[in-house]
């Protein structure tokens, strides 16, 4: 059953807290998980996307990893949403089993070949999560940020030109990143 579009981020909000339950960011403040997709769909909004379908994404992007590629997870989201939701979901899911650099050399080379929702989503996740280093900054080695960091910029260059103003403000969190960690590093 595919829901009405006008209800389809709203199932996929109560979706995504069900799927992320009990899971929380990485970073200083350990904020629910759930506010690290509804980050997304406000960097989205803020950037004019209003395609309910991009937005569902947007919420469920990382719902296969975090439920541990449970082959069920997308055939629910294709059963609650709709058809478009679920691949857009899948597009955007890394590859399970890759190392931490292979995952990021293989989604770095995917993106340039993302449809137009993917890009939109995967350019607020970047934004999402370099916001998330700069406010609230895991225990991680300096080294080991900016190490994302610059990976999350190079997804960035990729995806830019559906919305050069979103990538204007990665860069600029990029920057006030490595102008605190690069100092801490020495």
């Amino acid at each position: 059953m595919s829901v009405s579009e006008d209800l389809l981020l709203k199932e996929a909000e109560r979706m995504a807290h069900l799927f992320y339950a009990g899971k929380i960011r990485s970073g200083s403040d350990k904020r629910p998980y759930i506010s690290h997709p509804q980050m997304l769909v406000a960097i989205l909004i803020r950037h004019g996307v209003t395609d309910p379908v991009t937005l569902a994404g947007a919420m469920l992007h990382d719902a296969v990893e975090e439920t541990s590629y449970d082959p069920e997870t997308i055939r629910i989201i294709r059963r609650d949403t709709s058809h478009e939701v679920a691949d857009l979901v899948l597009e955007l899911t890394d590859v399970e089993g890759l190392d931490r650099e292979a995952r990021r050399t293989e989604q770095t080379d995917r993106a340039s070949r993302y449809t137009a929702r993917a890009t939109w989503v995967r350019l607020a996740d970047k934004h999402a999560n370099l916001t998330d280093l700069v406010e609230s900054p895991p225990s991680w080695a300096p080294r080991h940020i900016l190490s994302y960091a610059a990976f999350a910029v190079r997804v960035v260059e990729v995806c830019a030109p559906i919305c050069p103003a979103m990538a204007t403000e990665c860069h600029s969190l990029y920057t006030r990143l490595k102008s605190v960690h690069c100092a801490a590093d020495r």
